[in-house]
């Protein structure tokens, strides 16, 4: 099937599908290994300077939760997209099972 006959859904899906296995495959490789061990890595120290943080302090509270929700914020992006991705491919299976 040309992509000049498939619907927009279709072409939809399948370009989430492509992300998604783009990112199974980065998050797979060394560079993802690496990108995902420094995340948690300033996940755990933000976590640890967060605990020792003066309570009366707000900006540095407020910096240290930034640093933690940023990097968190990361590892779940590529989380999404690899969910999205399976869905997508699910839905062009259950798709194609019913023409």
């Amino acid at each position: 099937m040309t992509d000049s006959v498939l619907s927009p859904e279709l072409r939809g899906l399948i370009k989430v599908e492509k992300l998604g296995e783009e990112a199974r495959r980065f998050v797979e490789s060394n560079l993802g290994k690496s990108v995902e061990a420094r995340a948690q890595e300033e996940m755990f120290a933000a976590m640890q300077e967060l605990i020792e943080a003066d309570p009366f302090d707000p900006k540095a509270i407020a910096a240290l939760q930034a640093r933690y929700n940023v990097a968190a914020a990361a590892l779940s992006w590529i989380v999404q997209a690899i969910e999205a991705g399976q869905a997508a491919s699910d839905a062009l299976d259950a798709a194609q099972n019913t023409d």
